[in-house]
């Protein structure tokens, strides 16, 4: 048997084994799969040297996973031998090559899951070499659509961006010194951009949300001296459901230098509840001591 990453050739194969291990997913996903970036995960495949597939693993990246001490872990999603390839060590082989991919990207952990009371899934994980973490059983309650702060008579529209981005800021200093756990890292920030937003600071070098995303975990808990302070917020236009914002974003931060420093920031949001970051462009104010100046 032959154990190789997918190929856009097996598509057909590929459907038929994640229809038996997942019944409810779409065919659509199927393709999802096959054009994902090996950065991202990859998908093994068992064939005989006629292309007949017996078997798939899908290893893929999560930032966190229960039970687990680094980020990102290497994550196994799904495995499927068929029956008459099983018994004969297959599975093994499969997240075996899953850890040869997840060692060649410097990672540190392999994490998986199995539901409650499913022994020959948890007797397959224990044989495979993993080990139990924790158990725990999931909740989940529908939710109406939340109201749109917009729509509060109540409340401005510029109170609301003022609140966001306060709130944003506060996030910052609060995850820099440490007070935040790395997994509330999603909830407070990621749940907050659209999947395509772009920074774009002073340097003027844009960044994804991806690589931001990377260099705020690196930072947890580095910076627990630093202050953010908003100021002269402006709402400067609302069209359709996006808002156009200014402000001031003054930092206090012992550990540069200079120690302290101005930007103003142009910043475009998503008129949802609540307000979705799309896109944020920052430049340098002159330096403090000439603003307290006057200079």
């Amino acid at each position: 048997m032959i154990i190789r990453p997918v190929r856009s050739d097996d598509r057909a194969e590929l459907l038929r084994m994640r229809l038996r291990l997942w019944p409810d997913s779409e065919e659509s996903e199927v393709d999802g799969v096959l054009e994902q970036p090996v950065s991202q995960g990859i998908l093994l495949v068992a064939g005989d040297v006629d292309g007949r597939l017996s078997g798939f693993a899908e290893v893929g990246l999560r930032k966190f996973a229960d039970g687990c001490r680094s980020s990102p872990v290497a994550y196994l999603e799904g495995i499927w031998v068929d029956d008459h390839a099983r018994r004969g060590g297959l599975a093994s082989a499969l997240v075996r090559e899953g850890e040869t991919w997840a060692r060649a990207r410097g990672l540190a952990e392999f994490a998986s899951d199995c539901e409650l009371g499913h022994a020959g899934s948890e007797a397959f994980h224990r044989a495979a070499g993993f080990e139990e973490t924790q158990r725990g059983i999931y909740f989940r309650r529908a939710l109406n659509p939340a109201p749109n702060p917009a729509d509060d008579p109540e409340q401005t529209l510029e109170e609301i961006v003022r609140k966001e981005v306060e709130r944003m800021h506060k996030f910052f200093e609060t995850w820099f010194s440490g007070a935040l756990l790395r997994e509330e890292f999603d909830l407070h920030f990621i749940s907050r951009f659209d999947s395509d937003f772009v920074l774009i600071p002073p340097t003027g070098t844009p960044l994804g949300l991806e690589e931001l995303s990377s260099r705020i975990l690196d930072g947890h808990g580095s910076n627990p001296s630093l202050s953010i302070s908003i100021r002269n917020l402006m709402v400067r236009c609302a069209a359709g459901d996006q808002i156009l914002a200014t402000y001031e974003e003054w930092q206090r931060n012992p550990m540069a230098s200079p120690s302290e420093n101005v930007r103003v920031a142009t910043v475009l949001l998503k008129n949802r509840n609540p307000l979705l970051w799309l896109h944020v462009h920052e430049t340098w104010l002159p330096a403090v001591e000439e603003l307290s100046q006057g200079g």
